[in-house]
This record gives structure tokens, sequence and C-alpha cells, in this order.
């Protein structure tokens, strides 16, 4: 793993940061992490299916298109998305064009999109009011 991880592309991070970035993706840990969490996902999509959330909770769901999936696969994910967005009355779903999971935190575009949406649910929490559209 720790070789694979030296052939990552450049996470766009100052130095100091993408040198932890590059450690902590190359730890045994790290990946039997990913590799538990993605073996609960059905359980997990299952347990969110069957979720009610609080009357108003605020839900941002964000959403990428690029996961370099067959169409098929990748209309079954965006299918789920929407089915998570409809947990809670207080909701955003928002799509980004484009985007993938690792440039909604790493590219600057992408990264906008996270930011926005986690200062939204954070103030919508702290002032009662829903988020905006």
């Amino acid at each position: 793993m720790r070789v694979m991880s030296h052939f990552q592309l450049a996470s766009g991070l100052p130095a100091p940061q993408s040198a932890e970035a590059l450690a902590a993706s190359s730890a045994t840990k790290d990946w039997d992490t990913l590799a538990a969490e993605f073996l609960a996902l059905p359980a997990t999509y299952a347990q969110a299916r069957t979720s009610v959330l609080g009357a108003g909770v605020p839900l941002y769901v964000l959403t990428a298109t690029d996961h370099d999936t067959p169409p098929d696969l990748e209309q079954l994910w965006q299918g789920w998305q929407n089915e998570i967005a409809t947990l809670s009355t207080n909701r955003v779903h928002h799509v980004v064009v484009g985007a993938h999971h690792t440039s909604l935190v790493l590219a600057a575009k992408d990264a906008k999109a996270s930011v926005a949406a986690i200062l939204q649910v954070v103030a919508a929490v702290r002032t009662g009011l829903p988020l905006a559209p």
C-alpha cells in the first residue's frame, strides 16, 4: 500500500499537508478502515433507508458525478443520493457536475461547494432557520 500511495496524483495541498496526507493514505490502518467502510455499505444504506430525521433537521446532500464507473452504476449511485435527500424536509441536494469525491476536498473549485454546504448547515443549526435552496 505504501508503494501504491506514492503514485497518487498531487493533492494540491502545501508541502507539509501533502506529506501528511500521503503518510495517512500509506498507513495499513487507513486501507483497513476503507475496506471496512465499503463492506459496511449495504447495512449502512439499509439503515439510512429506514431512518427518519426529526422535523426540520438540516440535511445537505452534496453529490459528485465523476466516479469512473459504468453509466448504470452511476445512475444507481445518483438514485441513492436522491433517496438520501428525502430523509428530511429541511434539505438541499446539490449535484457538482464533473466533481469526484477527492475533488470535493482538494480541488479549489469543487471544495467551495463542500465549504458552502458545511457553512450553510452550521448556520441552519445555530439559527434554526431552514437551509436555503
